[in-house]
């Protein structure tokens, strides 16, 4: 939305409306902003969930974010407990319990037994920098049910790490550990180029989130076109800002050869009368005399040239 702006001007004791159209005001826009997997093709094959087997994946953020829906590809059959952690300081030497969560992080969920689609809970909370774990659990705050964590079929996103708390009768820890399982968080961003949203209310045709010129979308987030002064790399051979044709770059942006058609332009051979660069050796400035020459000759020529012309 275009939002206009009026100013009051006072001209001669009358008043004068001055309406400006400015450009649209940011807005915010939900984006996930973590992600450690595609979604499984299998939720029936996954990770088990229990009050002695919890699951979850690392994350870090590197600026405040608020959060608004959280979740993963799991199922039921009883209530979990979804929450944050804070593992900057390492993994709590006990188990993750519910009152070491993030607060306003904890929630309270029944997935589908066999799930076919991600299951998403919407939360609200703010989130500071640091580094985090989503973490899906069982056996405290009234989350008493078993679950299971889908995997098969799905595809890492970057790298993740994936941690597992577990006891084994003896000693409860944490580990990270290898595998796949899909857990994401979103949240609220500005509206601007740049955070991977196409955006209509701030003018994008795209916005791939990188600072490259010369892929398809360009940094101020509109569709990379032949004229724009930015070489697309593979489908251009140049674009000098403009689509005219003869002057080295075509309109269609491939490299061309251009002629001059003002003979005048030509240049002329070089002539070998007068001097040749090069020194006898035989005196006490060798060489200069047919240096001094050489410029004298090249620069009648140029002369000459002015005068025929």
């Amino acid at each position: 939305m275009v939002v206009p702006t009026v100013r009051m001007l006072f001209v001669g004791g009358a008043v004068l409306l001055h309406v400006v159209l400015c450009a649209p005001l940011p807005v915010n826009a939900q984006a996930v902003f973590f992600e450690s997997a595609t979604p499984p093709t299998d939720y029936g094959v996954g990770w088990t969930i229990n009050a002695t087997s919890w699951r979850g994946a690392l994350f870090s953020t590197t600026e405040t974010q608020r959060v608004t829906a959280m979740g993963g590809s799991f199922g039921g059959p009883g209530p979990l407990f979804l929450a944050v952690f804070p593992t900057a300081g390492g993994f709590p030497p006990n188990p993750p319990s519910t009152a070491d969560a993030h607060p306003g992080s904890l929630e309270i969920v029944t997935p589908e037994f066999l799930p076919t689609a991600d299951f998403r809970v919407v939360t609200d909370f703010v989130l500071p920098a640091g580094d985090w774990a989503i973490v899906l659990g069982s056996g405290e705050a009234g989350a008493t049910g078993n679950g299971r964590v889908a995997f098969e079929g799905s595809v890492d996103i970057g790298s993740p790490e994936y941690v597992r708390a577990w006891d084994d009768g003896m000693a409860f820890e944490w580990r990270t550990i290898a595998g796949t399982g899909r857990f994401f968080l979103e949240g609220e961003v500005s509206a601007e180029c740049g955070n991977g949203l196409v955006e209509d209310s701030i003018g994008e045709e795209c916005d791939d989130q990188n600072v490259s010129n010369r892929d398809a979308c360009l940094n101020s987030c509109r569709f990379a076109s032949c004229g724009d002064g930015f070489e697309y790399s593979g489908v251009e051979e140049c674009d000098d800002g403009n689509t005219r044709d003869g002057d080295g770059c075509s309109s269609s942006c491939e490299e061309e050869s251009v002629t001059d058609p003002d003979p005048r332009n030509k240049p002329k051979p070089s002539s070998s009368k007068g001097c040749m660069l090069g020194g006898r050796g035989d005196g006490a400035f060798p060489g200069a005399l047919l240096i001094v020459c050489a410029l004298i000759s090249c620069g009648r020529r140029a002369r000459d040239r002015d005068v025929s012309s």
